[in-house]
């Protein structure tokens, strides 16, 4: 987690290895981790306001982003 201290901003990365090809079935995962799990709740208990949550999905010398504001 990543917290802008002047902004109201915050942000969640989760990365995943993905074992297949399924980079954009790994981002989903990891997006759908950080929903599930709360991660980012303590940056709502701190007032962020915005929060960017990104799902990366690695795979050797490959990686795939998504992001859900």
């Amino acid at each position: 987690m990543v917290e802008a201290e002047n902004e109201s901003i915050g942000m969640v990365l989760e990365i995943k290895y993905s074992e297949s090809d399924d980079m954009e079935g790994a981002c989903k995962e990891a997006l759908k981790q950080i929903k599930e799990k709360g991660y980012e709740d303590r940056l709502v208990e701190d007032g962020m306001e915005m929060i960017f949550r990104y799902g990366i999905a690695c795979q050797r010398k490959k990686c795939k982003v998504a992001v859900l504001i």
